[in-house]
Order: structure tokens, then sequence, then C-alpha cells
């Protein structure tokens, strides 16, 4: 009768650990404690709409002061963009081009459709139009470029989740017996 012993044992071990880790019908299964939503992102904007109007300032002051006319059409056309691209803003150097030579055509033809000069003897022929609507559409660019595309958002990464938290320990022992006739043991678990 010793002989049997130890074998019934380890079958009433093995028996309990199978029917423990199997859920009654009358209860709900296991559901895992829910965890709390990780911390959003931080995003960070950072403005440069001052620096820009600033290098802007200079380029054209100092186009009027050696009276350059390639001074002054270059620094409109690229010193905003060089400085999106020093902040790493490929997108808005893109945008800052684009703004920059297009309002000031647009100005000129709306200044050009203004001015009537379609025939050289027409008593409404006014050419100061053209040049006013250039200024109107540079004017535009600028403001739209210093407020609204010097900006730069970044976002930093959550802090990450701390792995083990007191009476988050859940282990829930398994058994399985495959068709071969060999018995898994086994331990299952959430940290």
């Amino acid at each position: 009768m010793h002989r049997f012993r130890l074998p019934l044992a380890l079958l009433g071990a093995v028996l309990l650990l199978a029917l423990s880790s199997v859920p009654a019908h009358a209860q709900p299964g296991y559901l895992p404690e829910p965890q709390p939503a990780p911390a959003p992102a931080r995003v960070r904007t950072e403005r440069y709409g001052f620096t820009l109007a600033a290098v802007d300032a200079t380029g054209m002051v100092a186009a009027v002061a050696t009276d350059s006319p390639e001074l002054f059409v270059s620094s409109y056309l690229l010193a905003g963009p060089i400085v999106h691209l020093l902040h790493r803003s490929y997108g808005a150097a893109f945008a800052s081009i684009s703004l920059r030579s297009t309002l000031v055509l647009g100005g000129f033809m709306v200044g050009s459709l203004a001015s009537d000069c379609r025939y050289a003897d027409s008593a409404r022929c006014n050419p100061d139009y053209r040049l006013q609507g250039m200024v109107i559409g540079a004017g535009s660019a600028l403001l739209l470029d210093w407020f609204w595309l010097a900006k730069k958002t970044t976002r930093e990464a959550a802090p990450a989740p701390a792995l083990l938290r007191a009476g988050s320990l859940r282990a829930n022992p398994g058994v399985q017996m495959s068709r071969t006739g060999t018995m898994l043991l086994g331990l299952d678990g959430h940290f």
C-alpha cells in the first residue's frame, strides 16, 4: 500500500492544480485589474516669429541702406525659409517661400486689374495700384509667416509606467494534457 502513496499524492496535486485554474460556471472569468491609462504625451510649442521678423527687418534695412533691389528681393524671398530650415521646420520653409512668392504675384495681378490700364488713353489708368497690390501681398505673406508658420510643435514621450505595483502580482497554475499522453504543468501570471 505504501508503493502507491507517492503517485496518488502526485495525481492528487495535479488534479488540485487543474481544478483550481478553471473557473466555476457560476463565477465570472478572470478579469485583470484595469491599468491606469498612460499619461498623455506632453506637447511643447516653440514660437520663433520674432526672430523671423528681426531677420526680415535686418535684410530689408540693409537693402534700403545699400540701395540694392537685388538684396531686397533675395532677402524677402530667402530670409524666412532659411530661418525655418535652421529650426528644422522643413514644411514651414516650403510654405514660407510659396506664400512670399505667390501673394506678391497675386497682389500684382489684383492691382493690375484694378488699375484698368488696358488702353493707353484711359482716364482711369493708375499704375500705382500694381505697386499697392504687391505691398499688400508682401505684407500679408510676412504676417502669415511670422504669426502662423513660425512655430515648431514637438511631442515629448510620456514616462513609462512602473512595472511592479503593490498588489498587482497574480498567478494562475495550469495543467494541460496533450494527445500523446504527456502532461504539461504551467504557471501563467500577471505582473
